[in-house]
């Protein structure tokens, strides 16, 4: 885990200085020990999801069964890849769509369904527009803090779009990220959203 010195009055540097060091670490990253790990935290979450959030999931071990729906994401280079939960789950799955208009929204999503290119270079979505409301959300992370904090690419569309879903629906949020990019801090900023769910390779962290 990376211990982090920070200085809280230039926080928006830092986060970026940070972020240059995790995409430079991402390129570097064993394909075997990048497999082992992204199994560990496949594990994790499908853990969270069955028995940590009986809010929506009661005691059942069939994830969908009850028409909850799950918000993962289309992984980039180097990001842990979840979809095959999107195969646990029959098809009760949403994936992040970003709108001509900047709005970012979930767009239900079956296995094998066409996907077409982002706005954001090198990220797919899915092709069909139908919005679902995910009740648990998935959220990829460059690095994350143990106190539930996110770092992302600094575009700010999960934290836009928690301000809205959250001002009328009850979601669960976890992020997940390789644990050598968990950190004891990360500097944040009011907008910034904290996580119910830190979800590394090695530990579950409920903030």
């Amino acid at each position: 885990m990376h211990t982090q010195l920070v200085n809280k009055n230039n926080s928006k540097l830092h986060k970026q200085l940070i972020r240059e060091q995790i995409i430079r670490e991402r390129k570097a990253f064993d394909e075997y020990q990048y497999q082992q790990a992204n199994n560990k935290i496949y594990k994790n979450t499908l853990e969270v999801i069955n028995n940590r959030c009986p809010k929506f999931f009661g005691n059942t071990k069939a994830l969908g069964s009850n028409k909850h729906y799950i918000g993962l994401y289309w992984p980039l280079k180097g990001e842990p890849d979840l979809l095959r939960i999107a195969i646990v789950a029959n098809s009760y799955i949403g994936l992040p769509k970003i709108l001509e208009t900047q709005q970012m929204i979930f767009a239900k999503y079956h296995l094998g369904d066409s996907v077409s290119q982002s706005l954001i270079p090198n990220l797919y979505q899915p092709t069909a527009t139908f919005e679902v409301f995910p009740d648990i959300i998935i959220i990829p992370s460059l690095a994350l803090s143990i106190s539930g904090y996110r770092l992302g690419f600094g575009q700010g569309y999960y934290d836009r779009y928690l301000s809205i879903i959250k001002a009328s629906n009850a979601v669960i949020t976890v992020g997940v990220c390789f644990h050598q990019w968990l950190m004891e801090y990360i500097p944040y900023e009011i907008f910034d959203h904290k996580l119910d769910y830190v979800i590394t390779d090695q530990y579950v962290i409920k903030t």
